[in-house]
């Protein structure tokens, strides 16, 4: 992201802007929480490293992603061990092994596999400690995926720039998504030189991008920002060039793409629990929705939200 207040940039890997309460906005759950005197406890959850209105949660570690999965699990557990008055009633807990090798080695890939099977494991070691605790029948338990992934392939490329002059933009965002800050008095023509150039890449001005993206409104977002097809991806030359002479030439994992027209794009739910419904399959929703469920079950008023208060009813019993 770029802010145009102060000219700073933010990327997940600076981790001297991902730690500057500057960039986070609302109010996490774990401030709702706490607020409501609930502790709470994340093992690596995006913005659980920054003071959020002047929190963190009570429990919480710098992301580390040498930590391994089943050392992650255990924390949580030995959370769960504290006396009742310190223990958490939130744990969240973050595996990135089926990213990481989606990415790498493109979705349907034997690494993709292994990693599911790894994941797995760690989820068993998480039921089989709350078994032994005598727990596993009061404890919610949620498990989620913030994306899917796509394969991609060297052969579906655009490339920037063959269509526009990068002297005239600032690239604040690409591959496959592209959002663009052109130069003074370059905007019509960085947009207008984009917006028919491939017919894999759709590039929209701000305010006409997708209403179902809202991603409109807010300062951050740049003029212009675009989107390629699902397993397409938009790269400067340079970048193309150098990953052919890598002989990167094997399958790779993007996301990105729009959810409503990729069905790749889309996550998980499983939830079990004494708060949700046994058995029940519920249609597609967005993940902003996780959020009520959430609020719901831990028994505080949410926030003002986007969330589909449906989804609450859908998923939990009466």
């Amino acid at each position: 992201m770029y802010d145009p207040q102060t000219g700073r940039r933010f990327s997940i890997s600076n981790r001297r802007e991902v730690q500057d309460p500057m960039w986070w906005g609302g109010e996490p759950i774990w401030v709702l929480l706490q607020n409501a005197g609930q502790p709470a406890a994340t093992m690596f959850w995006p913005g659980s490293e920054v003071p959020i209105l002047g929190q963190r949660p009570k429990y919480w570690m710098p992301y580390d992603g040498a930590m391994p999965g089943n050392a992650r699990v255990d924390r949580v557990l030995g959370w769960l061990d504290l006396p009742s008055a310190e223990r958490p009633t939130l744990l969240t807990v973050y595996f990135e092994d089926v990213d990481t090798a989606a990415h790498r080695f493109g979705p349907e890939s034997r690494n993709v596999r292994d990693a599911v099977s790894r994941v797995d494991g760690y989820v068993g070691r998480l039921l089989q400690g709350l078994e032994r605790r005598g727990i596993d029948d009061d404890v919610n338990i949620m498990i989620t995926s913030d994306h899917g992934l796509a394969e991609t392939s060297v052969d579906r490329v655009v490339a920037l720039d063959d269509y526009i002059n990068l002297d005239d933009v600032e690239i604040i965002d690409i591959n496959p998504t592209l959002a663009l800050l052109p130069k003074p008095g370059r905007e019509d023509a960085v947009y207008n030189a984009l917006a028919n150039a491939h017919p894999r890449l759709r590039v929209y001005r701000k305010q006409d991008t997708p209403p179902h993206w809202h991603y409109r409104d807010h300062p951050r977002i740049p003029p212009i920002v675009g989107v390629a097809d699902e397993g397409w991806q938009v790269l400067r030359r340079a970048t193309l060039a150098d990953r052919i002479a890598r002989r990167l030439f094997g399958p790779a994992g993007e996301h990105g793409y729009d959810p409503r027209d990729a069905m790749s794009m889309r996550g998980i739910f499983v939830a079990a629990g004494p708060a949700f419904k046994r058995g029940a399959s519920v249609p597609a929703f967005e993940n902003v929705s996780i959020y009520n469920v959430m609020t719901a079950v831990l028994g505080v008023k949410p926030a003002p939200n986007d969330g589909d208060p449906s989804v609450v009813r859908s998923l939990l019993k009466d």
